[in-house]
């Protein structure tokens, strides 16, 4: 995990030599941590936020290519909520979407799916219909994959 570099004056770099001769860049980046008053745990949140962060633009930015549409920033979850209503036949529906995808092995989740509405009182079809919760949690190579063959979903289709 490399969150950046720092430059140390003397007396840091010595004791970094010091303390660690073999130069392990992680020991390294846990003293300098320490010398900034940056907790591990921070460390590691802000570690997670980076990775997070590149997984996040890698599903846009390839949903994107594909047609899908995203009306904003996915802010403090790892999902992105994409409108699907621009691509062909039948995947511009959130419903329709997840049914080809399963076909591919990758799950999403119509919009639908997370409509309130109590009771039925709305009439008419959900606002939500077009849109689709992509997740970018998994694993990098998992989420890779499975950007992957939605490509090749959307592909075949067109």
């Amino acid at each position: 995990m490399r969150l950046g570099y720092f430059t140390p004056d003397y007396t840091a770099y010595e004791d970094l030599l010091t303390t660690f001769p073999s130069i392990d860049p992680v020991h390294i980046e846990l003293t300098a941590a320490h010398k900034f008053k940056i907790s591990p745990a921070e460390l590691a949140e802000r570690a997670v936020r980076v990775n997070f962060a590149a997984k996040q633009k890698l599903t846009i930015d390839s949903l994107t290519a594909l047609g899908v549409k995203f009306p904003g920033d996915p802010r403090g979850t790892f999902y992105a909520w994409g409108d699907v209503s621009g691509l062909p036949g039948t995947l511009n529906t959130g419903e329709g979407f997840m049914r080809a995808a399963f076909g591919h092995r990758v799950l999403t989740v119509p919009g639908e799916f997370f409509d309130v509405n109590p009771r039925r009182l709305r009439t008419g079809e959900s606002p939500l219909k077009s849109m689709v919760r992509f997740s970018f949690g998994p694993p990098r190579a998992n989420l890779e994959a499975g950007l992957s063959r939605l490509a090749e979903m959307v592909r075949a289709v067109r």
